[in-house]
């Protein structure tokens, strides 16, 4: 059997974006259901077998986040940090059906289908290699114009940055962990240890600077 490209698996239009439970939960509670790869309960072998792909593919699924969230930041949208977890857990071809569907439902609610999407159309087959620094681009942006957003990992507004590089909006204190202090509030009890991002784990480039400068959007 031939693959079949992440376009060609699932459509969603307005009216079956309204009908359908998922679109239903997205639209009245904001809230979006990740299904376990098709397994059936109970079924040890099978999830065994579910683990072991995703985690073949973490590399592919990891490149696919990055292009997903890139589009959803250019419709409004940031992943939180469950539903991010949860993605990642999944193998390449469920998050494209995942993906493309969340993103299907998103146009409809905006009022706007679309055929296609710009950067997650080809995974898992490919990701343009631009897609990092574009979501970059576009949460400094948006937080530029909004400074004010909740953090992605603790729902908390006030200290948020977007973390260099992955440009996730977090905290200070989910950044830094609890029992933690900032530098600037005395001795760091822990040490300096590497700070890494809550939401995907990517190492914080520089523990004085963790954050990028939104400044740099207007550019």
């Amino acid at each position: 059997m031939g693959r079949t490209r992440a376009t060609d698996r699932t459509t969603v239009t307005t009216a079956t974006a309204a009908d359908d439970l998922e679109g239903l939960l997205l639209r009245r509670l904001g809230t979006v259901y990740v299904d376990a790869p098709g397994n059936a309960p109970g079924d040890a072998s099978a999830e065994a077998d579910a683990v072991s792909e995703a985690a073949a593919g973490a590399d592919v699924t990891a490149a696919g986040l990055t292009a997903l969230e890139a589009d959803l930041a250019l419709r409004g949208y940031v992943l939180t940090s469950g539903l991010r977890a949860a993605l990642a857990r999944l193998a390449p071809a469920d998050l494209a059906v995942h993906g493309i569907r969340l993103l299907g439902r998103i146009d409809s609610l905006l009022g706007a289908d679309r055929r296609h999407v710009p950067l997650f159309r080809g995974f898992p087959e490919a990701v343009p290699d631009f897609a990092h620094s574009l979501y970059s681009e576009r949460i400094l942006a948006f937080l530029l114009a909004q400074p004010h957003q909740p953090c992605v990992h603790c729902g908390r507004t006030g200290d948020i940055g977007a973390l260099a590089p992955c440009a996730h909006l977090v905290c200070s204190e989910c950044l830094r962990g609890p029992g933690e202090q900032d530098p600037q509030d005395g001795q760091d009890p822990q040490g300096h240890r590497d700070l890494v991002c809550p939401v995907c784990g990517t190492g914080v480039d520089d523990r004085d600077a963790p954050c990028l400068d939104p400044a740099g959007a207007r550019t």
